[in-house]
């Protein structure tokens, strides 16, 4: 085991002293004491409310491995189980993001669907300007839809990782778990769900095929309503997540 683990430590101390990095970093720097980076192998877990920013804030985590990886030479391959949004949808978003780091341009969903006035010249043109951009990025962060059940993901996870396992660190997001469907041989949601963390996630991707995974779950309606009734600290600190609030899921 020594020999093992030393020759880990000494390849990412070659590595750092080249330049080279040994995960993506966490964007805010000042939690660098608790979670300095994103590391192959890891399994993360998002906690959060009905509608607090689980998803927005995924996508803001992606937009900065992207622009890390672009920025470093370091190459990442993200597979983003979308459960809940269409993948059309999710890349109009994408598209707003960029157009507004790019260029200055806000816009919403709404606006870029010319729901209530046609889309603007000016910005049509920008989003046709960074085309290239664009499809760069479409074929490092897959926006998946049609993979719901653990053997779809595992699927899709494989196939991925048989093209770039050996040269890139491959995320697989599942956005999230409660939309989660069963496979033939589960014999309910929640079995799905539980085979999905811990024998597909946490050992087929994470320990055998060095992957970085992560879960995002929903807090359970029931507690979030309570603690709203019963909020003597205020409203922002009495939905702060904890484990008694995903009930059974903590198993995963």
């Amino acid at each position: 085991m020594f020999d093992d683990v030393l020759k880990d430590i000494t390849i990412k101390k070659e590595n750092k002293e080249q330049g080279i990095f040994n995960g993506v970093p966490f964007p805010i720097s000042s939690y660098s004491q608790y979670f300095s980076s994103f590391n192959k192998g890891a399994y993360i877990g998002i906690l959060g409310g009905t509608g607090t920013g689980k998803s927005k804030f995924k996508r803001w985590l992606f937009y900065n491995m992207l622009d890390f990886s672009y920025a470093n030479n370091y190459p990442i391959k993200i597979l983003d189980f979308s459960l809940e949004d269409d993948r059309i949808k999710v890349f109009k978003k994408i598209i707003a993001h960029y157009i507004y780091k790019f260029e200055g341009l806000s816009a919403s969903t709404n606006f870029i669907d010319s729901k209530e006035n046609p889309l603007t010249d000016k910005y049509y043109k920008a989003i046709i300007k960074y085309e290239s951009f664009f499809k760069r990025l479409e074929n490092d962060w897959y926006i998946i839809n049609s993979s719901t059940s653990p053997n779809q993901i595992l699927a899709s996870a494989n196939k991925v990782h048989k093209s770039f396992g050996e040269s890139h660190h491959i995320f697989a997001c599942v956005d999230n778990y409660s939309n989660v469907t069963r496979d033939s041989d589960d014999k309910d949601e929640w079995t799905a769900i539980r085979r999905l963390s811990r024998n597909i996630g946490r050992l087929e991707l994470c320990k055998n095929k060095d992957m970085t995974f992560m879960g995002i779950f929903q807090m359970d309606a029931d507690t979030e309503k309570n603690a709203f009734r019963t909020a003597a600290k205020g409203t922002i600190a009495s939905i702060e997540p904890n484990l008694a609030s995903i009930g059974d899921a903590k198993v995963v």
